[in-house]
């Protein structure tokens, strides 16, 4: 013979339902949490590469321009020659030379202000951020698909 089989109250299940509810919800809060703590320490690396990034093509222009000032002495120079006499030679490189030298001034000190912040630069959290895109596949497949969207918009 089988024991009677006891059927739970409404009110029994409705408490085993929020506990199981609350187990759940509290596990979300701290899968959240545990989330949200990575992807802040995610966001100070990426922003700690993009700066080092940002410095190196500010640099990388400040040194394109200190080229650029280098062709126009080089130009000055030769419409200088070009001149009749001696006189105007000399009149005209004395009217070239202080906007070549505040030019060179200017872009030298860029130069040196973006290579002095990528030496400042923590270099390690650059690699950690690249190995944690690396290892992220929906990072770095969205990486790829934004590249070659970039790309077919461009063409």
């Amino acid at each position: 013979m089988r024991p009677p089989t006891r059927i739970p109250t409404v009110r029994q299940r409705l408490r085993t339902f929020t506990l199981v509810a609350l187990a759940f919800l509290g596990g979300l809060g701290v899968l959240s949490f545990w989330a949200l703590d990575r992807m802040v320490s995610a966001s100070e690396k990426i922003l700690a590469t993009q700066s080092i990034l940002r410095r190196h093509l500010e640099a990388d222009m400040a040194h394109d321009a200190a080229h650029a000032a280098t062709l126009s002495a080089v130009v000055a120079g030769e419409e200088i020659s070009r001149l009749p006499d001696s006189a105007s030679k000399t009149a005209a490189i004395e009217a070239y030379r202080p906007k070549i030298h505040r030019t060179f001034a200017e872009e030298t000190e860029t130069l040196r202000a973006g290579l002095d912040a990528i030496d400042a630069a923590d270099l390690n959290a650059m690699f950690e951020g690249l190995r944690f895109v690396k290892s992220s596949p929906l990072l770095w497949s969205t990486m790829l698909v934004d590249f070659f969207a970039t790309l077919l918009a461009s063409a």
